[in-house]
Order: structure tokens, then C-alpha cells, then sequence
């Protein structure tokens, strides 16, 4: 009979692997967006107002590099709290399998 450790990791290292499937799925939107902000910089800057372009932060996104950095945060934000619920699901896993039979 398998113990709550096991379940636990099965759940949590498949709620991170659909974690990912999202953002796979989610990730031609993010270029769209991406494209269009810097068709909005490119608007700006030849308007002489770059400097407009701001995080949530205050940051000034006031290149197309700083664009595309402020673009892959949100990205890599979320690949971190996958790649937490995998590991997460995998220690789970692995404790549930080295437990000693007479403590399950």
C-alpha cells in the first residue's frame, strides 16, 4: 500500500509538469505581447519619449534589451515555481519510498 508521501509527490511533480504545460501554452501570447511593446518603444523613442516605458517597479525599460529581460522575468518566475513543485513532488516521493515499512 502506498503512503501519503508517494501521493503527495505524484500530485505535486504532476501539478509542476502542468505548470510548465501552461506555460508552454501561454508562451505565444508572451511573444505577441513582446512584439508589440517594442513596436511601442520604437514609436516612442522616435518621438523622443522612451523614457515613458516603466515596470511595475519604476524600472525604466528604456531598450528593447531591457523589454525583452522585463518579458523572460515573468517567464522565469514562473519556470521557478515549477521547477519548486517538481522537486517538491520528488522529495516527497523519494522520503515516502525510503520510510521503513512498520512507520508507513
Amino acid at each position: 500500500m502506498s503512503n501519503c508521501f508517494e501521493i503527495a509527490g505524484s500530485c505535486l511533480t504532476t501539478a509542476g509538469g502542468i505548470w510548465l504545460v501552461i506555460d508552454a501554452i501561454l508562451v505565444r501570447r508572451s511573444i505577441r505581447s513582446e512584439e508589440g511593446a517594442a513596436k511601442l518603444f520604437e514609436i516612442l523613442k522616435a518621438a523622443n519619449a522612451a523614457e515613458v516605458l516603466k515596470s511595475q517597479e519604476g524600472i525604466p525599460l528604456n531598450s528593447k534589451k531591457e523589454l525583452r529581460l522585463w518579458f523572460a522575468s515573468h517567464t522565469i518566475a514562473w519556470n521557478w515555481v515549477a521547477l519548486t513543485l517538481i522537486s517538491l513532488g520528488f522529495i516527497s516521493d523519494l522520503i515516502g519510498k525510503l520510510m521503513p515499512q512498520h512507520v508507513r
